[in-house]
């Protein structure tokens, strides 16, 4: 497999590659010191995220103090346990969910990670966003801004969790994220398509199905589709339809003009007036 020596799954992981879904409402902590867990396992993922106080946890073998500013994830089909941790109150969220790549493969099963974080200086803005996150069910009995609130804790959790990628990773279609990310973020080189097609270990063909299958669409699809969001952006914030054909890599003007229209339905020197 032609990959990077430098890959890092969530380097190159794009947004619309990750679906994270509840599996339960948010629960909200606010325990006194007579609180426990009784030993159990769970079949999905369940985030603690600790706002003030401590308790200790047992997952497994191991043993973990959560205290404030402090995360915990307990992964499925795992024996845990907790207690309260000391005096006053152990006040915490914990959210049960579950996170795929590509509609097939579980996130966490990919990369190697710590269970047990510290958020450090990023602290204060991650109370803020728990804080948010549980008032968004509480107030508005909706998981739309919930949805968003945990995606900004699960991000700040990765970030610090995460210690490389699984020895597994390979085995699995993940050359499919190194195409897709070298084809957004360097749509403009003329050489893209092949460089990304070098990614993959199988033929032109295969490799076209298999990424078909994957995000809904081929490589060159997928392609023109980040060269036309570009182009939309560049158009938006003024610049000429020729500057916006060629720092998107189209060499031709008109043949830019020509796809654009049928892309979106405007030419673009109308969608540059428009704006």
């Amino acid at each position: 497999m032609h990959m990077r020596s430098d890959s890092m799954l969530l380097r190159d992981l794009l947004p619309d590659q990750m679906h994270v879904t509840f599996t339960e409402r948010p629960i909200p902590q606010k325990q006194g010191t007579d609180w426990s867990i009784d030993p159990r396992v769970i079949n999905d993922y369940d985030l603690f995220v600790c706002l003030s106080g401590s308790a200790v946890f047992r997952v497994q073998d191991a043993e973990y103090l959560l205290s404030r500013g402090e995360a915990l994830l307990v992964p499925p089909y795992t024996i845990f346990s907790a207690r309260h941790g000391g005096e006053g109150h152990f006040e915490a969220v914990a959210q049960h969910f579950t996170v795929d790549v590509l509609g097939r493969y579980d996130l966490f099963s990919l990369i190697r990670y710590e269970r047990h974080v510290r958020f450090d200086r990023a602290w204060p803005y991650v109370a803020e966003t728990v804080r948010c996150y549980i008032d968004s069910w509480q107030k508005d009995g909706t998981s739309l801004f919930g949805h968003a609130h945990f995606l900004t804790l699960l991000t700040h959790f990765l970030i610090k969790a995460y210690r490389g990628d699984s020895a597994d990773t390979a085995v699995h279609d993940m050359f499919i994220i190194e195409m897709a990310h070298l084809l957004q973020t360097r749509f403009a080189a003329p050489d893209v398509m092949d460089e990304a097609l070098l990614r993959s270990p199988y033929s032109r063909d295969y490799t076209t199905r298999l990424f078909r299958e994957h995000t809904g669409v081929t490589p060159k699809q997928y392609l023109i589709q980040a060269r036309i969001r570009a182009a939309r952006e560049m158009l938006q914030q003024g610049t000429s339809v020729k500057d916006a054909a060629f720092a998107t890599g189209h060499k031709d003007e008109l043949y830019f003009s020509r796809l654009f229209k049928q892309k979106t339905g405007t030419p673009p020197s109308a969608y540059r007036s428009g704006v």
